[in-house]
């Protein structure tokens, strides 16, 4: 069995949901579904802006418009920087909750 890109960001993405879903049991000792749902989804996007800065580093230019790699370089860096602030905010919302208790 080969692994195309398709399933090494749903890999990636669920090792980080799962590391995730630790940390927040053992620090909330309870599950949100829509924080788990979102994660999720911030790490499959940031494999995609990973994605996007590869290709843009190692496309064939003859087929695509002038700028394109700036492009691709461009929409990487906000996917990747839009899925870390997520990443980020939520995983301190919990570490937050932990403080207050």
């Amino acid at each position: 069995m080969s692994f195309d890109s398709t399933a090494c960001a749903i890999i990636f993405a669920l090792v980080g949901v799962s590391i995730f879903l630790l940390i927040e049991i053992t620090i909330q000792k309870s599950i949100k579904p829509i924080h788990n749902v979102i994660i999720a989804l911030a790490f499959y996007g940031s494999f995609a802006g990973y994605e996007l800065i590869k290709a843009a580093l190692e496309g064939d230019p003859i087929n695509l418009p002038e700028a394109w790699r700036i492009h691709l370089s461009i929409a990487g860096i906000v996917s990747i920087g839009l899925a870390l602030q997520h990443i980020i905010k939520t995983f301190k919302k919990i570490i937050k909750k932990q403080d207050n208790y």
